[in-house]
């Protein structure tokens, strides 16, 4: 378990480093590239929230299943 969170973790600072190169390398040509870019990155993590926090909902109930 710990390696998954500290994986997870990992690659979310990696998409924040790169993230923020590709901001520092924007033009104005390419501003609106960039905004996509980074509506995609955030919709990306919000993907991964969302599958973090099912998958923690079904992990307990099939605890509770089996414990029982």
């Amino acid at each position: 378990m710990k390696t998954e969170s500290s994986a997870t973790g990992l690659l979310v600072l990696l998409s924040i480093l790169a993230g923020g190169a590709g901001f520092i390398f924007l033009s104005e040509a390419t501003m609106g590239v960039g905004i996509i870019g980074l509506a995609a990155l955030l919709g990306i993590w919000a993907r991964i929230a969302q599958a973090d926090t099912n998958h923690k909902k079904l992990e307990a109930k099939l605890f509770e299943y089996l414990a029982k």
